[in-house]
């Protein structure tokens, strides 16, 4: 299992997209496009997101979400690789809703 201690969305929808920093000091680059989810880590010590995003495939789902990956469901796809810290599930939490509040003004 892989904790990931840091996690910033770099991109909401098509593709939902987060870089982060798991306990063993590894970049990871998480992505979800046309419904396939990748997870890619760079080597311990990297600084630099491109060695996450061209490092180690360490998972690869069909998700049938298309680019629109919520957190929630990043999690429940990923419960058996991945385990994301307390504050990184508290800081994801808040920011989806805030997304959605957006969402749903934008759309009115």
């Amino acid at each position: 299992m892989i904790k990931i201690i840091e996690l910033i969305r770099t991109c909401t929808w098509c593709p939902a997209q987060w870089e982060g920093k798991t306990e063993c000091d590894r970049l990871v680059y998480i992505k979800e496009r046309h419904s396939n989810l990748t997870i890619r880590l760079s080597q311990a010590g990297a600084t630099d997101i491109m060695k996450a995003i061209d490092g180690e495939l360490i998972y690869g789902e069909y998700t049938g979400t298309e680019g629109r990956l919520r957190f929630d469901e990043l999690m429940g796809f990923t419960i058996k690789v991945l385990e994301f810290s307390e504050e990184v599930i508290e800081a994801q939490m808040t920011e989806e809703a805030i997304i959605a509040e957006s969402f749903i003004k934008w759309s009115n």
